[in-house]
């Protein structure tokens, strides 16, 4: 096994005996081979951590690390710190790659940043043509429209990612955290538009579907309006207005009424956006 691969593929796994098999499978098959599969079982109660084990008898570019149940972002931390690879790319282990996803076109290049397609997920879109963006400023105007939470789906360069790790505190958004503490890194970023992909599986049981969500969400936005206060970052702000504000996701009218008008009115978001925040803000300082 190469002791320097070109991708460390990083699985964090907790109970999932029925999906895993699968998961691995796909990744296994890919013609790609330089790459190495870092399997977190966290704790697992079930077959999981023996199908780690076994897959990893079979194959050398696999690693299994065995820790206590900590959360899907100590187990991906984890992977992070044991990860060689010169790109580092996610998998949800009920979820999986399809055939022809990684190839040696993909990864020409040298971008900071390659997204795949996929075929749901937060903010869902579809491409046409690939995308490339050589310079920083083309690159965040771009994810400024075409944005999406999941860690998944991409393939970052080590360096992007640097000391930028999942917050543990966090059940629920902690893949956004992490894009927004690291996107401002990217500077080269290329989106393949065909050629396999990811495929997600909905799984009722995941922490978005559970009955605290509303408190979870508060969390999540109260990070988001913390960042943005330390780096007056464009996307937080984006975020806040559109997805926590605009879909009234969780109540940020504390966070969101603090923002000036303007930077919203600058905000690269449609009119009715903008309209709606307007005439609520209108509202609120009225009474």
């Amino acid at each position: 096994m190469n002791s320097n691969p070109k991708i460390s593929i990083i699985v964090p796994v907790y109970n999932v005996e029925l999906f895993l098999p699968r998961c691995i499978d796909s990744i296994l098959n890919q013609s790609f081979a330089d790459f190495e599969l870092l399997l977190i079982d966290d704790g697992s109660k079930d077959k999981s951590g023996a199908i780690c084990d076994e897959y990893a008898e079979k194959d050398k570019r696999i690693k299994v690390f065995h820790k206590v149940n900590g959360g899907v972002s100590s187990a991906r931390n984890l992977g992070l710190e044991k990860s060689k690879g010169e790109y580092i790319t996610f998998v949800d282990a009920d979820d999986y790659l399809l055939p022809g996803t990684i190839t040696e076109p993909l990864l020409s290049g040298n971008y900071d940043l390659i997204q795949i397609p996929r075929n749901n997920g937060s903010f869902m879109k579809t491409y046409s043509h690939d995308i490339i963006c050589k310079t920083t400023e083309s690159f965040r105007n771009f994810i400024y429209c075409n944005y999406y939470f999941e860690c998944w789906g991409r393939f970052y360069k080590r360096k992007v990612i640097g000391t930028v790790r999942f917050p543990e505190n966090l059940k629920v958004g902690e893949d956004l955290m992490f894009f927004l503490r690291l996107y401002r890194n990217v500077s080269s970023f290329k989106l393949s538009s065909k050629g396999g992909g990811y495929n997600y599986s909905f799984v009722p049981t995941s922490a978005m579907q559970s009955s605290d969500i509303l408190s979870k969400q508060e969390k999540l936005a109260m990070h988001v309006a913390d960042y943005y206060l330390e780096f007056k970052d464009k996307l937080a702000l984006i975020i806040m207005v559109v997805f926590f504000y605009g879909n009234n996701t969780c109540n940020v009218d504390k966070y969101i009424f603090n923002y000036s008008i303007c930077s919203i009115l600058m905000l690269p978001i449609s009119l009715k956006r903008k309209v709606k925040y307007l005439l609520a803000r209108w509202h609120v300082c009225k009474l």
